[in-house]
């Protein structure tokens, strides 16, 4: 599993910081994606269990992408 980021480390590098500001730009009334999955669904757990639930969430969705581009073989380099 750790092949899979060190395939694409700088895309993974930068997907975190690009998916968590999608996530902050999206509106739900008042609040935003990131803030609105954590009070419905990570704060269930508890507040120092369901930040860590989130973070976990946030790596596999990174994962996942990484996944794909590695099925497709696309080894992006700079």
């Amino acid at each position: 599993p750790f092949r899979i980021f060190g395939q694409n480390p700088l895309i993974c590098f930068v997907l975190s910081g690009v998916i968590m500001k999608i996530f902050m730009r999206i509106k739900f009334d008042e609040d935003n994606l990131y803030s609105v999955l954590y009070k419905n669904v990570f704060s269930l757990a508890g507040d120092k269990f369901g930040s860590l639930l989130q973070a976990i969430f946030y790596c596999l969705l990174i994962w996942l992408i990484a996944l794909f581009l590695d099925r497709k073989k696309w080894i992006i380099k700079v």
